[in-house]
């Protein structure tokens, strides 16, 4: 529905949203509006301000649409696809200044504020570093694209130059992303950088001037007279040494305290097409770099010589600095040139795009790169830039890094407002909805109040760094810390063998890999650092982030889950877009289906027998052999449905179906009594009528108009009816809430010709935007919770209570004459006990009195075969496993399946005694009760049912087969996916 609002040029059509604003409520229409695209909804909100739905367009309806596209895109690269890239460049490419209209500063709105938040750091003292504040409507990033670059080189000691350069194909990058670009990127108040400041904006505030004069006729031009104007070398010299000292990575002494980025690495990342190219681009990135931390070194040693001090470079036999030291972790391999240089991150997981990266950064802030030519961000870090917050779903307060990276970045001057996709009112993100758990770590975050605090944080454990404080030697650290992991690695190994049980410790064997020594940045150790795998080394090898994320419990975020079992599944395994079964439960289902009993001679009753679940069970019972009566409103469609089987004439006499109105309950009572007499030993009672939405009169006027016409001669003799409890159809297509009070009389019989076809009626699809599905309570008519309640629970009970004497038979109560009964007349027995054995396919010894010796086997299948079942065909909605994420929406129909759970729980331990199996299935998801305009909107959303009409009858068959087959039956409780499960 979402998406017929849109134009072929992707606007939104004025007249559609008019239209849906009036046809839903303002809940409805505001969640329809998150699923249309953030840049639609931001264009209109600049141009419908007079719009009567314009209200509804609100701040969290475009957060709500910004995470969706996130997640969508984050999905899709998941998945080993390339959606379309939402990176922005913040400098213009043609003249490099920035952009300040989409990064000009504004305050949270009042909407935004109501949201629970972590408030960014107010620290005024020598020990903060924080943004830089600055007027509304302006901004407070770096101006322009050269001071950019002017400050990452300084940031980066040079260590970084010809980097950008290595990449000779379109498709290959490499760029630099995360907290080294925005301490570059971003304005920050600290004294030591305000002459570098003031150089940039002088420079810029001369282009201004230019551009304002129209002095030169392009960007380029312009450019080339700031070159000529720009501030000297000199001048830069001077303005860059504050900066410069400010800059100095941890392990200077006193710079930690001084600095919000002092411990700061930086992290190079890779782009390009295969894993070959990958490799290539990883050894030429890693000699460039380490080639230039050996030529910084050299000039650095070179100013000390000027100043008296002689000391020459140490070189190792690749040629750079025997400084260098490299150390592989699992994501990347680190360059840590010594003191004055940053560590270097070079990943070794690929990437096919940046964007591919920054999409799947957990802090808005942060989320941007530099490839040396522009800075590109995602949407969600401009909403960071302008308002100084970054936006965290409450659920990643469970992640154990999620807090203290919080608190990085507000002792840096960025807050978090916590947001999710909510579908509820009120929504469940705000402070008095809660749950306690996230407000208590939310409060805990706020109580961080200085600088100076210990963030007990980071992000790749390079322990050494810190270690060089201590004045302790790298390798000699190393070796020590090797010495540990050894210790530990032996003991795994014999743990492994069965030896002795290795107590707790944080070390984990083979989390990293290191050379040390001279030779630690030599070309054998650069190819050992690349090649390790996780059988030699414990470490992964270099890989394609979708792949990574498979194997780590990360992705878990990202990756679907197979509806069965929960276990997270490879979308790119199957040919559907999205998967709904893992290849195991795939399996069991397709068997399942398959499976097959001999059911001659049984017979069996199927409420709501027309169409979908009770249509596929009917039909498999009778495919099975099985004498087979159907209830339906509709009992002439059931027949024409029936009579389209190609096999219907193997098994069509042996099917019966009776018209009855399940609302009515004596009509409900007086069927029950015939069918008993009809029926004087019933095997299966499958209770499967229901109603879950009441579908409006023009869902069912075709329905109507075909009952009147008479069926051919060889199907109407299967038709069965009651006297005086014929089906009133006039009620479904009268638009009143009448609910019937009496035995409708009959139905006059039809005047005229018979159609031109007599094929079934085709299910007509309810479009109506709104339904009892997604009704609350105060909205649901009291009408149709009544009509839910009689039809899903009071027609069973009504049902069951007159059928008893046919289940129950005769012969099942006498003990002497049926063994059933005098192996399940225990009374010393447990429900569960009475109809369970202890193992697969076998008995409980304990039950079978009088069978011993030889043919025992046969015996127990024989006596198998005598358990009769009732079946309550329940859902999702009746179990109280999932109490407190139920959710306010259609609780009448939560009550009624919850109430027929009960039944089988009440009943099954008296019906056991005589041999009759009572349990409740659950049939899964095979049908999509939302309604259709909000399913439709939700195409990143699993809206498709994972499983069809006949997966739901094998459900509802699989005890009843199983036990027909020899397998123990099972009473008194739920089944769900073939297994019993909690209520």
């Amino acid at each position: 529905m979402s998406q017929q609002m849109l134009g072929p040029n992707g606007r939104l059509l004025r007249e559609k949203l008019q239209q849906h604003f009036l046809a839903v409520s303002a809940h409805a229409f505001s969640t329809m509006l998150s699923h249309l695209p953030i840049e639609a909804l931001v264009l209109v909100k600049e141009q419908a301000r007079h719009e009567p739905w314009f209200h509804l367009l609100t701040d969290d309806v475009l957060h709500t649409s910004l995470l969706r596209q996130d997640w969508s895109i984050r999905s899709a690269f998941m998945s080993g696809h390339l959606p379309p890239t939402n990176l922005v460049p913040i400098y213009d490419p043609e003249d490099g200044m920035l952009r300040t209209s989409i990064l000009a500063e504004r305050l949270l709105s009042s909407s935004e504020r109501s949201h629970p938040r972590v408030e960014p750091l107010q620290d005024t003292s020598p020990a903060a570093t924080l943004r830089f504040s600055v007027e509304l409507g302006s901004s407070s990033m770096m101006p322009n694209l050269r001071g950019f670059k002017l400050v990452f080189d300084l940031f980066t000691k040079g260590i970084l130059r010809d980097v950008f350069n290595i990449p000779r194909e379109p498709t290959q990058k490499i760029f630099v992303a995360g907290g080294a670009i925005l301490a570059c990127a971003q304005l920050w108040k600290h004294p030591k950088l305000q002459p570098l400041y003031k150089l940039v904006a002088s420079e810029v505030a001369c282009f201004s001037l230019l551009k304002k004069l129209r002095i030169g006729q392009s960007p380029q031009v312009l450019q080339n007279i700031l070159a000529f104007a720009a501030a000297g070398e000199e001048a830069v010299d001077n303005a860059s040494k504050p900066a410069e000292q400010l800059w100095l990575p941890a392990g200077s002494t006193g710079n930690k305290d001084s600095w919000g980025f002092a411990s700061s690495d930086i992290d190079v990342f890779i782009c390009c097409e295969t894993e070959e190219e990958g490799r290539q681009l990883l050894r030429q990135t890693i000699h460039t770099i380490c080639k230039n931390i050996t030529e910084m070194r050299k000039k650095m040693l070179l100013k000390r010589r000027r100043r008296g001090i002689p000391e020459e470079v140490q070189l190792n036999s690749a040629g750079y600095s025997r400084d260098i030291r490299l150390l592989r972790s699992a994501n990347a391999l680190s360059i840590w040139g010594g003191w004055p240089f940053r560590t270097v991150q070079v990943m070794v997981i690929l990437y096919k795009r940046m964007d591919e990266v920054l999409n799947f950064f957990d802090l808005d802030c942060i989320s941007l790169g530099f490839d040396g030519q522009n800075v590109l961000a995602l949407p969600r870090t401009l909403r960071s830039l302008q308002t100084g917050y970054n936006f965290v779903e409450p659920a990643k307060l469970r992640r154990w890094s999620t807090g203290p990276r919080i608190l990085k970045y507000k002792s840096r001057g960025f807050g978090t407002v916590f947001f999710e996709i909510c579908k509820h009112h009120p929504r469940c993100d705000l402070p008095k909805t809660l749950d306690e758990e996230t407000a208590r770590r939310i409060a805990a975050l706020n109580g961080f109040v200085s600088a100076g605090q210990d963030l007990g944080y980071g992000e790749v454990e390079l322990p050494f760094v810190a270690r060089m404080l201590l004045g302790m030697h790298l390798d000699q650290y190393m070796e020590i810390h090797e010495s540990k992991r050894q210790r530990i690695r032996e003991g795994i190994d014999y743990q492994s063998k069965g030896l002795w049980n290795l107590p707790d410790s944080d070390l984990i064997a083979g989390k990293y890999r290191y050379i040390s020594g001279d030779e630690s940045a030599s070309e054998k150790s650069i190819e050992t650092l690349l090649s390790v795998s996780m059988e030699k080394d414990g470490l992964p090898g270099v890989r394609w982030k979708n792949v990574d994320l498979w194997e780590s419990r990360r992705g878990n975020e990202f990756l679907p889950r197979c509806y069965m079992c929960r276990e997270r599944i490879d979308p790119s395994a199957t040919l559907a877009e999205r998967p709904r079964l893992c290849g195991a439960c795939e399996a069991l289902s397709r068997d399942k289906l398959c499976q097959q009993a001999d059911l001659n001679g049984k017979t069996a009753i199927v409420t709501g027998g027309r169409v979908n679940i009770g249509y596929a069970t009917a039909l498999k019972l009778l495919r099975m052999g099985c004498e087979v009566a159907v209830t339906t409103r509709f009992p002439r469609d059931c027949l024409r449905r029936f009579s389209q089987e190609s096999d219907s004439a193997s098994w069509m006499s042996r099917l019966s179906v009776y018209g009855a109105d399940f609302r009515n309950v004596p009509t409900v009572a007086a069927l029950g009594k015939h069918l008993a007499s009809m029926f004087p030993k019933l095997d299966f009672l499958i209770n499967n009528a229901a109603q879950t939405v009441k579908r409006p009169p023009a869902h069912y006027k075709a329905l109507v108009e075909a009952e009147q016409t008479p069926l051919e001669a060889g199907l109407e003799d299967r038709l069965r009816q009651l006297p005086g409890c014929k089906p009133d159809l006039k009620y479904l297509l009268d638009d009143s809430d009448a609910i019937a009070d009496s035995i409708p009389g009959p139905v006059a019989s039809p005047s005229g010709q018979l159609s031109l076809s007599q094929l079934p009626v085709a299910e007509a699809k309810d479009l109506r935007a709104e339904t009892s599905w997604t009704a609350k309570i105060g909205e649901v008519s009291w009408v149709e919770s009544v009509e839910v309640q009689v039809i899903n629970v009071t027609a069973p009970f009504v049902l069951l209570s007159e059928l008893k004497p046919s289940l129950l038979s005769k012969e099942a109560m006498e003990p002497q004459k049926d063994a059933t009964a005098r192996i399940l007349r225990r009374e010393d027995k447990e429900p569960r006990d009475l109809l369970s054995g202890e193992g697969p396919g076998t008995i409980p010894r304990r039950y079978l009195y009088g069978y011993v010796g030889q043919g025992l086997q046969e015996k127990r299948r024989q006596l198998m075969k005598e358990v009769k079942y009732v079946v309550n065909v329940t859902s999702q909605e009746g179990s109280f496993r999932s109490l407190g994420n139920k959710g306010a929406n259609h609780p009448h129909t939560n009550m009624a399946k919850a109430s027929l759970n009960m039944m089988t729980c009440s009943v099954a331990d008296e019906f056991s005694r005589a041999g009759v199996a009572i349990v409740s299935v659950d049939t899964g998801w095979i049908s999509r009760m939302k309604p259709e305009p909000l399913a439709e909107a939700e195409p990143h959303v699993q809206s498709a049912p994972p499983l069809s009409a006949e997966d739901g009858a094998a459900r509802v068959l699989d005890p009843i087969i199983s036990t027909m087959n020899g397998q123990q039956p099972v009473t008194g409780c739920l089944l769900r996916n073939f297994q019993p499960v909690d209520w």
